[in-house]
């Protein structure tokens, strides 16, 4: 079986082919069925190796969106008031010198518990959990000139639609996805957007994912193309059109989705090839893990591609780099025994590779690998090897004496 959950738990109930018979059946009830209903991880594996194509995930969400999970409401509700919630995140990531340390992250853990079993008898917030760093300056705060439409804009215009976690995190990706832009002779801009809404939808909220869709396709239709950094973006964004029945917003959702593409699609694509080299204390075996997502918008051969001519890199592809790792976005904190579980065949998998360093394309997947290994590896984006090895070429070309 792909599916992860199955992997652990080695039940029929506990499985993409168990669950469709549940969710499918005549006597169905949300409240016999909550266990196995609110296991699933959404990883869409099912739907990407079914000759049918059936979306057993799709299926289920549509079952949670009939009882819409009430503990997390609150949050996704916050985080639409981008002003009070960047404000909340800002303070966090100023003081999380101090709080993300052993002492407080053991309260921290205690006090959010009643917070978290709202949301599920099984989420928690680990205080051995490697959390991703938060930045202290957003995104689009150090980027404020791509935030406005320029003056005068000749050619196609690009937008990169960030997400949260590349605008949130104190991780790199969205820098490098920007920079890997401008080295293609891209000045991409960051018009104004919402969560795409993934994470809302797996918790039932259609309503809050639909409101979040309206603004991004209002906001990303006069883009000629829309560049991303996030696996479960690209999939959404490709998928707006399931929220809407007919008239203009599914026809805003149909030109959408043909102008979406990965930052490992977009550079495969283009006709500009900058100079690569190899950076410096980098190289040695690269591997890579397919985020599942990606991977069902259709994503495969790219970013292997692109990690294959990484000069100085040995790119070797692990065991089963196709199965999720078990961090599915939230999931990680809603079900973490279950998503360490997961991680267990992956980390194992990561090992034997021999890789000094594990790419993959998704900042969520990011979070999982980072816990999951706890530095044993460089766990990467493709787009930040991409721009260290841009970077190193171009190091190399303005040396003096090079080209000699």
């Amino acid at each position: 079986s792909v599916c992860p959950v199955y992997d652990v738990f080695q039940s029929e109930d506990m499985s993409s082919r168990g669950w469709f018979e549940i969710v499918t059946a005549k006597d169905y009830s949300y409240l016999d069925s909550k266990r196995v209903v609110e296991a699933c991880l959404n990883c869409k594996s099912c739907r990407t190796i079914c000759p049918a194509g059936v979306d057993v995930s799709e299926l289920i969400l549509q079952r949670r969106a009939e009882n819409p999970n009430q503990g997390s409401r609150w949050l996704f509700a916050l985080q639409a008031k981008l002003p009070v919630f960047e404000a909340i995140l800002k303070l966090l990531a100023k003081t999380q010198s101090w709080w993300d340390r052993p002492a407080p992250r053991a309260l921290l853990e205690r006090l959010a518990a009643p917070v978290m079993k709202r949301i599920a008898t099984t989420a928690k917030l680990p205080a051995d959990m490697v959390l991703p760093k938060l930045a202290t300056t957003h995104l689009r705060d150090r980027y404020p000139e791509l935030t406005q439409p320029p003056a005068k804009k000749t050619g196609p215009r690009v937008a990169y639609f960030h997400g949260c976690a590349a605008n949130y995190f104190d991780d790199g990706v969205g820098d490098a996805v920007i920079s890997v832009l401008r080295k293609h002779h891209v000045e991409p801009e960051l018009p104004p957007q919402r969560c795409s809404g993934t994470p809302i939808e797996t918790y039932g909220h259609v309503d809050l994912v639909k409101d979040n869709a309206r603004f991004n396709l209002q906001s990303l239709a006069g883009y000629d193309q829309v560049v991303t950094g996030c696996a479960s973006c690209t999939l959404m964004l490709k998928e707006y059109k399931k929220f809407f029945e007919s008239g203009p917003e599914q026809q805003a959702a149909d030109v959408l989705a043909k102008k979406v593409v990965h930052i490992t699609e977009f550079v495969a694509r283009s006709d500009q090839h900058p100079p690569m080299g190899t950076p410096e204390g980098q190289g040695g075996k690269v591997t890579y893990h397919s985020s599942c997502h990606l991977r069902a918008a259709g994503v495969t051969k790219e970013p292997r591609q692109l990690l294959k001519q990484l000069p100085g890199s040995d790119y070797v592809e692990m065991t089963d780099a196709d199965r999720c790792a078990g961090g599915a976005g939230t999931y990680i904190v809603k079900d973490y025994d279950t998503s360490q579980k997961v991680f267990d065949r992956k980390r194992r998998n990561i090992e034997q590779s021999g890789a000094e360093t594990v790419a993959t394309s998704c900042p969520a997947c990011m979070i999982q690998l980072s816990n999951g290994m706890r530095g044993r590896v460089a766990v990467k984006h493709v787009a930040q090897l991409l721009n260290d090895a841009y970077e190193a070429g171009a190091a190399t070309e303005t040396r003096p004496g090079a080209g000699q």
